[in-house]
């Protein structure tokens, strides 16, 4: 068709991945539809649409409203198709229209050409097991390269095309799974360490606070008086939990904002203009604005851990995973049984958690648990998508 995109990944490596939405929209054909094999076409108001077919799955129905980076099936190879591949089509009053991709309309030619993505979302997954080796793929289907450090590590974070990890002594990060280990800090007993776009930070052994904007720059001064756990980073700004309390301040220059205290505080997140945290009752906490005032608890207790991300917000308490969208939406229990040991929140909709030992991934809090690592030795997980 002249004003259609194939997507094709790597040849026959892509049946079974995700397909996401481009655009919010409501679903308006989800089914067979002769050479189009299964499609989904999503109307996105003011006439305009876009198509996906050939899927192998289709995991949205007629009527359903989805938003941007929702999973609406796999990719396949049904109807008119050759092999495993997307096909893409944007519509204006349900005639075929110039594809846009990164704000630029699309050329077709006589002969086939690539047109490389600058914005597309990565989707990167990546745990520690009990030796401490981390493994990392991009792409919820892809196989497990191999190790990509030789063990000792006991937390490992992702951001961008970044992946950092703590092996206890050392702060390492590389750009990219194929990239070369950079050691941006090192010291016996080092706490914790986060990454968020270009900005690292870490916490040393009295609970120093450091940051610095890239990777090869110098660390600032310590940026408080020590006896942090945890530092958090979204979006400028910076949180800690120290001595019980949550602090926070935007930019490395800016001023300290005790936002809660009392020696009670055991958890923290940020995300944008977002804070939670959770105490020593295992009461969680959320509030949009540094300034504004701390609505009731969101929980009747029992929590020990709170993620945010992209308005979800997720708890581990007594050993299940609970998530809600918005401070004031509903729980929703996305794994029980007492097993959960940890929780991890990604954006367009993912949701990560460990469960005796395995790692556990899904698109979509309705959606099923897709099993990314098993084997009982999963011991930290991380989610970029």
């Amino acid at each position: 068709m002249p004003q259609a995109l194939d997507f094709i990944g790597a040849p026959g490596g892509d049946l079974g991945s995700p397909v996401l939405a481009t655009a919010a929209g409501t679903v308006v054909s989800a089914g067979v539809n002769g050479g189009y094999g299964n499609e989904v076409v999503l109307s996105h108001g003011s006439g305009w649409s876009s198509r996906v077919a050939h899927l192998s799955a289709i995991n949205v129905s007629v009527g359903q409203q989805v938003d941007a980076g929702q999973n609406l099936g796999l990719v396949g190879s049904t109807g008119n198709s050759t092999g495993p591949h997307l096909h893409y089509e944007q519509l204006a009053d349900g005639v075929q229209a110039p594809i846009v991709l990164d704000g630029t309309a699309l050329e077709y030619r006589p002969t086939p050409t690539t047109h490389v993505g600058r914005n597309c979302p990565i989707q990167r997954f990546a745990f520690a097991n009990a030796a401490g080796q981390v493994f990392a793929k991009d792409g919820a289907y892809s196989p497990w390269p191999g190790a990509l450090n030789g063990g000792g590590a006991s937390k490992v974070v992702l951001s961008g095309e970044w992946i950092g990890i703590l092996d206890g002594t050392n702060f390492w990060a590389k750009s990219g799974i194929n990239g070369g280990w950079k050691l941006m800090a090192q010291g016996a007993g080092m706490r914790d360490i986060a990454i968020d776009g270009e900005r690292f930070a870490f916490v040393n052994s009295a609970g120093q606070v450091l940051v610095k904007d890239g990777a090869d720059s110098p660390w600032s001064s310590p940026i408080n008086g020590g006896t942090a756990t945890k530092v958090v980073l979204d979006s400028g700004w910076i949180g800690v939990l120290q001595g019980g309390s949550f602090l926070a301040k935007f930019g490395i220059f800016g001023s300290w904002k005790a936002l809660a205290g009392g020696g009670d505080v055991i958890d923290v997140a940020l995300d944008g203009d977002r804070f939670a945290f959770v105490n020593s009752g295992g009461f969680a906490f959320a509030k949009d604005g540094v300034d504004s005032p701390w609505p009731g608890a969101l929980n009747g207790g029992g929590a020990t851990r709170i993620e945010l991300e992209s308005g979800w917000i997720g708890v581990l308490q007594g050993g299940s995973f609970l998530a809600k969208f918005d401070i004031f939406g509903t729980w929703k229990v996305l794994a029980d049984g007492g097993q959960v040991s940890d929780i991890a929140l990604g954006g367009n909709g993912w949701f990560g958690f460990i469960g005796s030992g395995s790692f556990f991934a899904k698109q979509g809090a309705d959606t099923n648990w897709l099993p990314m690592a098993s084997g009982g030795q999963v011991r930290d997980l991380a989610l970029e998508t």
